[in-house]
Formats: structure tokens, C-alpha cells, sequence
């Protein structure tokens, strides 16, 4: 089966689209393509944290998305970045890693999304953890996600903290527990010092799969329907 055919065809490489892709084609029967519009990201700018700032307002790695114009802002209009590369969003923003608050999961199951409540979607949490950490309940260290400690705290950040308990917010130790109401310092996605962005930790190994086709530069322009449904895409 050659690479126009597939059983499923992901269009955008970004965050979400790399973990599709690595999932879908864990079974050797699917024929998985990938296709992104932008181009790798196995550049060193991409791999090196602060490398990210090099990257932003790059058409070769950013959409570039401009807001409406906003009257509160004199009707000026905000550059909204967006990845524009495998890996999307997640090689090159800031890697902050947060998950939801607990309460926000628990409710919506409560509202009747069945599977959605902190009990049910921890698991893949864990399931996706690479942590570097000390071990505990709230932490996976087996995952393809790398998870660090920043390795360099600004000073400012734990006199930010104390700041807040002083004004009466609690300090909140291991925010990933799902209680975030607090003030905290962040978890970054990163693996021994580099970035750990979606196409890295999903797809880096995954594309070695004979059943799973990566094609960037590939900017798909419409979907093709034969008979009501979709039956292909053009790009």
C-alpha cells in the first residue's frame, strides 16, 4: 500500500495530531499519515529552550494569526502565535506543563460527560509522563513526555510564592494533584535540558513504524467527498 492510501489521514502535525498519529499507528495493521503544513522541528533552536524566542513571529515556524482589531487596544490587532511546524504549539511555546483543576474534570462528569472525571482521564495523564522527579501518585516517570523541575529557578519566583502566602493564597506543592488553587512554580517539558515537544516525544520513535507516513510541507486545502463522506483530503 503505497503512501496515498491510508486507513487514517491526520491533518495537522501539531500537539495533538503527533500523539494521533503515535497511538493510531501502534497497531501494525493501520496505514497511518501524518501531514503538516510546516516544516521539521529537529532544528537546535527548536530542541534548546529558550530557543523559542527566536522562533516567534517566524513565518517559517509561526502562523502568525493577527486578532480583530480590539477597541480597548485602540483598535490595534495582536500577533497570535501558532506553531508552524512539527510538533506545533509544543516546539515553540514557553513548555509550561499544567493539567486541568480536578474540580473542573469532576464536573464535568457530574453534567453527565461520562469518563471525563479526574479518576478517569488521570491515567493517560500518567500514561504520557516522562518525570524526572521524585516518584508519587500525582507522577508517571515512564512516559514519552519529558516532565522536569526547571533547572534554573529565578529568585523572583520563590518570592512570589511567599509573597501570595503572605496576602493569604496557599501554597500549593505538587499543583499536577489536580487542586491548583494556590500560587505554585511550574513543571517544564523538557528531557535532560531539551525540549520535549510533541513531535519529539510522540513521533520521533513512532515514524520508525513502517505503517505510519510523516509528510511535512504538506498544507492540506480541502477534503475530498465521494458519496457524503470523506473519502481522502488534497494538499
Amino acid at each position: 500500500m503505497s503512501v496515498n492510501e491510508a486507513d487514517y489521514v491526520i491533518v495537522g502535525g501539531g500537539a495533538a495530531g503527533c500523539v494521533l498519529a503515535s497511538r493510531l499507528s501502534e497497531d501494525a495493521r493501520n496505514i497511518v499519515v501524518l501531514l503538516e503544513a510546516g516544516g521539521p522541528s529537529d532544528s537546535y533552536m527548536v530542541k534548546m529552550p529558550t530557543g523559542s524566542y527566536t522562533m516567534l513571529g517566524r513565518p517559517k515556524a509561526d502562523w502568525m494569526y493577527m486578532t480583530e482589531p480590539d477597541p480597548s487596544l485602540g483598535g490595534r490587532q495582536v500577533m497570535w502565535s501558532a506553531g508552524r511546524l512539527l510538533g506545533g504549539g509544543s516546539a515553540i511555546n514557553g513548555m509550561v506543563y499544567i493539567r486541568g483543576a480536578r474540580a473542573d474534570y469532576d464536573a464535568w462528569a457530574a453534567d453527565g460527560c461520562t469518563g471525563w472525571g479526574w479518576g478517569d482521564v488521570l491515567p493517560y495523564f500518567l500514561k504520557s509522563e516522562g518525570y524526572s522527579g521524585p516518584p508519587s501518585q500525582s507522577h508517571s516517570a515512564f512516559g514519552p513526555l519529558g516532565v522536569a523541575e526547571p533547572r534554573k529557578k529565578h529568585p523572583l519566583s520563590k518570592v512570589f510564592v511567599e509573597a501570595c502566602t503572605q496576602r493569604g493564597l496557599r501554597a500549593v506543592d505538587d499543583y499536577c494533584a489536580g487542586d491548583i488553587d494556590g500560587a505554585f512554580t511550574n513543571l517544564v517539558t523538557q528531557r535532560r535540558g531539551e525540549r520535549s515537544s510533541s513531535a519529539r516525544a510522540f513521533v520521533e520513535q513512532a515514524r520508525k513504524r513502517p505503517n505510519l507516513h510523516v509528510v511535512t510541507g504538506a498544507q492540506v486545502d480541502r477534503v475530498l467527498i465521494e458519496d457524503g463522506r470523506a473519502a481522502g483530503v488534497a494538499y
